[in-house]
């Protein structure tokens, strides 16, 4: 009995409401689109409340371990991001060196954006490249190829010519901090006009002469040396380098080639002498006979080579022989094969000798 008087009162306010949006039409609209409007701005501010990014504090990471800095930045709720490492002579090995974005005071983030960090891998070592004998500009892009700062120093000097390298106060090869400075000295010549050895070996001795005077320089001294796979005369060294820069006037010794020729040599033997021979008294003997000296047997040898051998009258006093030779020979004298006598001939010097 209840519920059919609930129905009943049910089915009075339906059809009370239904008589009331017929009758009123405009406002019943009205009221729906207000309604609308209301039930809209609603679910939006809940569903802006449910989908809203909370905002954080961004943490200032910069010169933390790298450990320590992601442990921060996921403990803000942030996404940790490595970007490529660098060198640094600031900030030890692993720990960062600058952070993307940038730490602001107050200034807050939303939840689960990146913070990009650089982690430091310390301090870069370089080579010090060797920079002496280049010029000055070769020298200073050389060392900063090699990230090193250039300190020119410049200097007189009488052996490298102006604009070069004389030394590095740092020597090459050696392992430095990168950005660290090497002094460098560089020449400002000496006032001295500064000349080129020219290249002589294998001239002749008059063409080098000719060369090296018309450089400006001076032959101090000729050396005369034999190399008989050379040709005779010609240069076989210098004693200054080719293309090396010299002060005008610099004495410059050569060595020439002096191939020995064959000379010949006159030997004049006194016998009589080497034997110690006596003319006995130009009387006859008791059968009538005559005294005459005796035949012995001379031979000559030229460097143990023998050049003569003959028999002679022991009263000789001028045997000549003929010889020939390079430089200076030995010449010995046997008389009926025994060795009288040893001598030396320089046949560049005389052509002639006497042995007695």
């Amino acid at each position: 009995m209840q519920d059919e008087e609930i129905n009943t009162e049910k089915e009075k306010q339906e059809k009370g409401l239904k008589a009331f949006i017929k009758k009123h039409k405009a406002m019943s609209i009205i009221i729906g689109a207000i309604l609308l409007f209301v039930i809209t701005i609603v679910i939006t501010y809940f569903a802006l409340q449910m989908t809203t990014v909370a905002e954080v504090q961004i943490p200032n990471v910069v010169g933390m371990s790298q450990e320590e800095a992601k442990k921060t930045i996921e403990d803000a709720k942030l996404k940790y991001v490595e970007l490529e490492p660098q060198f640094s002579p600031d900030v030890p090995e692993g720990f960062i060196i600058s952070q993307d974005p940038a730490y602001i005071d107050n200034f807050k983030i939303k939840e689960k954006v990146e913070i990009k960090v650089v982690i430091s891998k310390g301090q870069e070592i370089t080579t010090v490249p060797k920079v002496v004998g280049l010029t000055k500009e070769e020298a200073i892009t050389a060392l900063e190829g090699a990230n090193l700062i250039a300190e020119v120093v410049e200097e007189k000097s009488k052996t490298v010519q102006e604009g070069y390298v004389v030394s590095q106060e740092t020597k090459e090869n050696t392992e430095i901090n990168a950005g660290e400075t090497v002094k460098i000295h560089v020449s400002i010549g000496t006032g001295i006009e500064q000349v080129s050895m020219p290249y002589v070996i294998g001239k002749t001795e008059a063409q080098a002469r000719s060369e090296i005077e018309a450089n400006k320089l001076k032959v101090k001294q000729v050396i005369y040396q034999e190399d008989k796979t050379k040709n005779d005369g010609t240069v076989l060294k210098q004693d200054k380098d080719a293309g090396s820069t010299l002060d005008a006037g610099t004495e410059v010794t050569l060595t020439v080639n002096k191939i020995e020729q064959i000379k010949s040599g006159k030997i004049n033997i006194n016998v009589k002498s080497i034997r110690g021979y006596e003319e006995p008294a130009k009387t006859a003997n008791t059968a009538g006979e005559k005294f005459e000296p005796q035949q012995v047997t001379l031979k000559v040898t030229v460097n143990d080579e023998q050049v003569e051998e003959k028999k002679v009258s022991e009263a000789s006093i001028k045997e000549v022989v003929n010889i020939q030779g390079i430089g200076t020979v030995t010449v010995k004298v046997y008389i009926n094969g025994n060795l009288k006598r040893t001598e030396q001939l320089n046949l560049n010097n005389d052509t002639s000798l006497t042995i007695e």
